[in-house]
């Protein structure tokens, strides 16, 4: 249960030490943040402050322009200055704003000021979900909606969530998940109505569970989910976070079927955006049955109107996967030209997840040239990345190829070590195909490795707690429950994009 007192009192103490900083606050309506706002500029005496107006049909780099502005002669880490919520405001409009604030966060984090936003939940939601970097670069958080203590009320200060899993970070997602599975559980107890448990609990546990890769908990999820409880607004993310989904169950003719509706919806509604995807989509679909052309032909398609639009986080998921077509190919310097094209957006607007997708596809071309040490390398840095961000799945992705890596330079206990943190993790992750795929590549260590490696392997093995190795027959863990069919390539986080 929020404490409202509790959250109040906190923020004042922290408006009053004299630092540069940075708050978010979610509050119910413009007048408890105009509220808030005067009783804070009580609380910090006589040091300068001002209140600026969040306007989303404006650039945030005007915001920031603003803020500049309106700091300039203040005492350095002296002033607070308020960054408010007028108004609900139009949910496009306010997802394009915070994602194109997310390239903001060293320009925003650098103001010598305590920049406090105060935001309705929606701007707050966007906040965490659109804007994760920046996000994650602010302390503090604070929810003061006005919630009473009385535990009836506590379904009122649930707010119900945009369905969108872009932008949310992989720590956000499993807070997410972790906090709302328990509230969902007292919600049911309660008898609240199904429309009302989807908007508050099953939609965003099944993005959380989208964007952790947890695809066991994403399906049991979906399944809780109509159509119909979806917003027409919202119809294109659910299309597109249903033809992932089926992606990566392999559930190939649902996929193309939530694709080519997607691109129907795109193409009625005029949305070059939607329908770039939607061509990105079918490219994949097709690339998961191996039509290679019939897949380069929708990239390139996708590519075209991506570039039309200026939409160069599209333009750089087409070039990441025309690398995949011709990886798949072995074309390998077409492949490495097209990853570095997606990697030169990448690096520019700060998107580290697509950076470090490129950079484990990158090391996988120098592992064909053979070209261990530039490998290795490349594993590194997009290993650093998924643990910074809590991606579990990707860095599962990337200790599967340090593994073979390792194993192709005949070092095989440092194989099996990476190979067992691969499983750990995709089994974390809910992914039994790829952990049986790996089972299989963790065999294939133990087989090459000497009698006193073997030991030590078997003994890493059943100090993952992956149970008793036995051998020969070593079959590894194909008789748990809900084991599939393997995959292509070392995990699903950096094939699709």
């Amino acid at each position: 249960m929020i404490d409202e007192a509790k959250q109040i009192e906190a923020l004042e103490n922290a408006a009053r030490e004299p630092v540069s900083a940075l708050s978010a606050v979610e509050v119910d309506t413009p007048h408890r943040a105009e509220t808030i706002s005067r009783r804070l500029s009580r609380a910090i005496g006589g040091r300068p402050h001002a209140v600026i107006p969040i306007l989303y049909d404006q650039s945030p780099a005007m915001l920031a322009d603003q803020a500049k502005q309106e700091i300039s002669g203040w005492p350095e880490d002296e002033g607070v200055l308020f960054v408010v919520d007028q108004a609900e405001a139009d949910e496009t409009a306010i997802h394009r704003f915070w994602k194109e604030a997310n390239f903001l966060r060293e320009t925003l984090g650098n103001l010598k000021c305590h920049l406090i936003f105060l935001l309705l939940p929606a701007g707050y939601r966007a906040l965490i979900r659109d804007a994760d970097h920046l996000a994650d670069w602010i302390p503090l958080k604070f929810h003061i909606l006005g919630v009473s203590k009385d535990a009836a009320a506590r379904p009122a200060s649930i707010p119900e969530q945009p369905f969108s899993s872009d932008g949310l970070s992989h720590k956000a997602a499993r807070q997410t998940l972790t906090g709302l599975q328990e509230e969902l559980s007292a919600a049911i107890h309660r008898g609240e109505a199904k429309p009302l448990l989807v908007r508050r609990y099953y939609l965003p546990m099944f993005t959380a569970a989208m964007k952790i890769n947890d695809l066991r908990r994403a399906q049991s999820l979906r399944r809780h989910i109509a159509e119909e409880d979806i917003r027409e607004s919202e119809l294109p993310d659910w299309l597109n976070e249903n033809c992932m989904l089926d992606l990566y169950l392999r559930n190939l003719d649902d996929a193309e079927k939530s694709a080519k509706r997607l691109l129907d919806w795109a193409k009625g509604k005029n949305d070059s955006g939607w329908e770039a995807e939607a061509y990105h989509k079918l490219g994949v679909t097709a690339q998961e049955r191996r039509d290679f052309e019939a897949a380069e032909k929708r990239y390139r398609k996708s590519l075209e109107i991506s570039e039309k639009h200026g939409n160069e986080h599209g333009a750089a998921g087409a070039y990441h996967q025309l690398g995949r077509i011709a990886q798949e190919r072995r074309d390998f310097e077409a492949a490495e030209k097209w990853y570095r094209k997606s990697l030169e957006i990448d690096e520019k607007h700060g998107n580290e997840h697509g950076a470090a997708g490129a950079y484990h596809q990158l090391g996988i071309i120098a592992q064909e040239r053979r070209d261990f040490e530039a490998a290795e390398k490349w594993y590194r840095k997009a290993l650093e990345i998924s643990e910074k961000h809590g991606n579990e799945h990707g860095a599962a992705s990337t200790y599967g190829q340090l593994g073979i890596l390792a194993r192709l330079q005949g070092h095989f206990g440092e194989s099996g070590k990476w190979l067992i943190k691969c499983i750990l993790g995709f089994d974390k992750c809910n992914d039994p195909a790829v952990v049986q795929q790996t089972v299989r590549n963790f065999k294939r260590s133990y087989d090459q490795a000497g009698p006193e490696t073997r030991e030590k392997l078997k003994a890493m093995w059943e100090a993952g707690g992956l149970g008793a190795l036995s051998e020969p027959g070593f079959t590894g863990l194909k008789d748990e429950p809900g084991f599939g069919k393997p995959v292509n390539g070392s995990g699903k986080s950096w094939l699709i994009r």
